[in-house]
């Protein structure tokens, strides 16, 4: 007696369908995590410096997060500014260029 189970099929019969989700949204980028694309250069310098051979994540954010407190305000602006227009841009409705390629 042989059993049928579900993955036991003819090769001849069709695929089961398979129930797949909808795309997800890009995440909202902040002022810092702009700093911190833009400035990867200084961060590494700035590890370093600090003597650390080895990069983990949690010591190149705090890193990140130290070096972009000490800019003065203008400075923090201009990155906040630049986060916000990249939200936008994320969060607007694709080209027509990247939907039909």
């Amino acid at each position: 007696m042989c059993r049928w189970y579900i993955n036991r099929r003819l090769k001849s019969d069709t695929p089961i369908a398979t129930v797949t989700s909808s795309p997800k949204r890009p995440r909202a980028i902040n002022a810092e995590l702009v700093f911190g694309e833009e400035q990867k250069a200084v961060i590494n310098e700035e590890l370093l410096k600090r003597g650390q051979t080895s990069f983990k994540l949690s010591e190149y954010n705090s890193a990140r997060k130290e070096l972009f407190n000490n800019l003065d305000d203008n400075q923090q602006h201009a990155y906040m500014e630049k986060a916000a227009t990249r939200n936008k841009e994320l969060m607007g409705e694709p080209e027509r260029s990247a939907i039909f390629a």
